[in-house]
C-alpha cells in the first residue's frame, strides 16, 4: 500500500523541522530517541544554542575528546563532535570559579583536546557579578578552543579601558572578530589606572589586535526601557568622578581603529539635574573634546575625523530596529522593548 500525500508530506524532512523548530528542548531530545532520522533533524535545533557552566561540562564534552574509546554513557567519540558541530550560539556563565593554567578547574581539564565547537557563529561570555577585571579569564586554556566565531558577545562588564583600549578582552579574541558586542551593567572607578592612557603622547595603542572591519557595541545596560542607568548601583545618579571615568574610558577605546562604535542608552544615564537629551549631548561633547586632545597630544591630527565619525549613537531601541542583533540577546530579556515597538 503507497503512502498518502497526506503522510508524504508530514513526513518531508522540511515541514519536520519546520514542525520541530517550536518544540522545547526536552521535546527535540525525547525525538532524538524515535530513529535515527528524527535524531538528525531534531540535533541541530537542540543544540543550536547551549550554555555551559565550566565546573558542569564533563556531561557535554564527555565522549567529544580525541580518542577512540567509548565510554561508559555508550557515547561515541565521533557522535558526540558531530553534536558539538551543530552549536551556533555558545553560551559561557559562572566562570568565575576558573583558575587558569594553575589549577584542577574544568577549564583546566578540557584545554588542548581537540574539542571544537567548529560551526559556531556566536560566542556569548557572561562575566560573573564579583569579578572585578573579568577575574582569569585572560588565562583561560579554554580560549583556543574557540576559533570560528564572529560575533562576540560579553555581558555584564564593569569597565572597558584599564590602561589600554578593550581590556574585558583578552587580544587573542579579538583577532577573528567582525563584531564585539559589551553590555555594562555598571562600572568601576578606573581613572588612577588610566591616567597614563591619557596624558601618553604615544602613538594609540593595540591598533592591531581588532580589525578594521570590526563594529564594536557599546550597551549601557537597564532591564526595562523606564530604568535608568547608574555606575554603582547604589546611587541615584553619576557624580563629577563618575562622569569623568565614564567618559575616559570609552574615549580610550575610541582610539582603536574600527568600522564603528556604536553607543547605545546615554539617554538612560542618570546625571543629576540633567534631562535625558541633555545628557546625551553632554556626555557627547565629553567623549569629542577628550578623543581630540588625546589624539592631538599623540599628534594625531588626521585620524580625529575618522574616529568621531566612527562612534553612532543610538537607544536601545533603535538598535534593535537598525542593527543586526540575532542571537546576541534572549527573546525573553528583550520582550520589555519588543513590545513597545509592537506598539
Amino acid at each position: 500500500m503507497s503512502a498518502s500525500p497526506t503522510s508524504a508530506l508530514l513526513t518531508h524532512p522540511d515541514i519536520l523541522t519546520h514542525i520541530l523548530s517550536f518544540a522545547d528542548k526536552s521535546s527535540l531530545s525525547r525525538c532524538m530517541q524515535v530513529s535515527w532520522s528524527f535524531f538528525q533533524l531534531a540535533s541541530p535545533l537542540l543544540y543550536r544554542e547551549i550554555t555551559l557552566i565550566p565546573d558542569e561540562a564533563d556531561s557535554i564534552f564527555k565522549g567529544a575528546s580525541t580518542g577512540l574509546m567509548i565510554y561508559s554513557d555508550l557515547s561515541e567519540r565521533e557522535m558526540k563532535r558531530d553534536l558539538l558541530s551543530n552549536v551556533r550560539i555558545l553560551n559561557i556563565k559562572e566562570h568565575d570559579n576558573c583558575n587558569g593554567f594553575n589549577g584542577t578547574s574544568a577549564c583546566t581539564r578540557w584545554r588542548g583536546i581537540g574539542i571544537e565547537f567548529d560551526n559556531l557563529e556566536i560566542l556569548k561570555i557572561w562575566v560573573p557579578s564579583n569579578s572585578r577585571y573579568m577575574g582569569n579569564w585572560w588565562n583561560c586554556p579554554w580560549i583556543p578552543n574557540f576559533q570560528n566565531y564572529g560575533k562576540l558577545v560579553v555581558r555584564n562588564v564593569n569597565h572597558l579601558s584599564c590602561n589600554a583600549p578593550y581590556t574585558i578582552v583578552p587580544d587573542r579574541m579579538k583577532k577573528n572578530i567582525f563584531k564585539l558586542v559589551i553590555t555594562i551593567k555598571n562600572m568601576v572607578d578606573l581613572r588612577e589606572m588610566n591616567e597614563r592612557v591619557i596624558s601618553s603622547t604615544i602613538s594609540s595603542p593595540t591598533e592591531d589586535h581588532l580589525g578594521t572591519n570590526t563594529d564594536i557595541v557599546v550597551i549601557f545596560w537597564i532591564d526595562k526601557p523606564g530604568q535608568t542607568w547608574c555606575c554603582n548601583n547604589n546611587d541615584k545618579s553619576l557624580n563629577l568622578n563618575d562622569i569623568d571615568n565614564l567618559i575616559e574610558q570609552i574615549s580610550i577605546c575610541a582610539l582603536v581603529r574600527t568600522k564603528r562604535l556604536i553607543i547605545c542608552n546615554l539617554d538612560k544615564i542618570s546625571i543629576l539635574d540633567k534631562k535625558p537629551k541633555e545628557v546625551e549631548e553632554y556626555l557627547q561633547n565629553g567623549f569629542k573634546e577628550l578623543i581630540q586632545a588625546m589624539s592631538t597630544s599623540r599628534r594625531e591630527h588626521k585620524q580625529i575625523e575618522n574616529r568621531l565619525q566612527a562612534i553612532e549613537y543610538m537607544t536601545f531601541e533603535q538598535y534593535l530596529a537598525e542593527e543586526d542583533w540575532k542571537g546576541e540577546f534572549d527573546i525573553d530579556e528583550l520582550q520589555p522593548w519588543l513590545s513597545i515597538s509592537d506598539a
